[in-house]
């Protein structure tokens, strides 16, 4: 579930088990205008201690998802592969009156 934190929504994601990841892919489907202004990724192996995996800006890859794929906008996010059972994904609306919008969200092991 999405819910806000202070001011910025958050999902946690429970893979079931420990593993290998190294990026995610965002998708907003239709929903072109509710994508996050500014996203973090962190990751955890018990759901306790967080590590930083990626934070930044994603106007830019908003952008060129809605280039390739309007349909979609698949918004994909690498960063270097860990172990982790956890993802924490925290966003900072681009328009504060738009709720950040997940139609789909894929976890790469790589």
């Amino acid at each position: 579930a999405v819910r806000a934190v202070g001011g910025r929504q958050a999902l946690t994601v429970d893979l079931d088990e420990v593993g290998t990841v190294g990026g995610i892919v965002h998708s907003l489907g239709s929903q072109s205008q509710s994508f996050p202004l500014a996203l973090s990724v962190e990751t955890s192996e018990d759901g306790v201690g967080w590590s930083p995996a990626w934070s930044g800006n994603v106007l830019a890859k908003a952008i060129a998802a809605a280039m390739e794929d309007p349909r979609r906008l698949r918004i994909p996010i690498a960063f270097s592969p860990r172990q982790a059972r956890f993802l924490r994904l925290r966003a900072t609306p681009y328009d504060v009156d738009v709720p950040w919008t997940i139609a789909e969200l894929e976890v790469w092991s790589k």
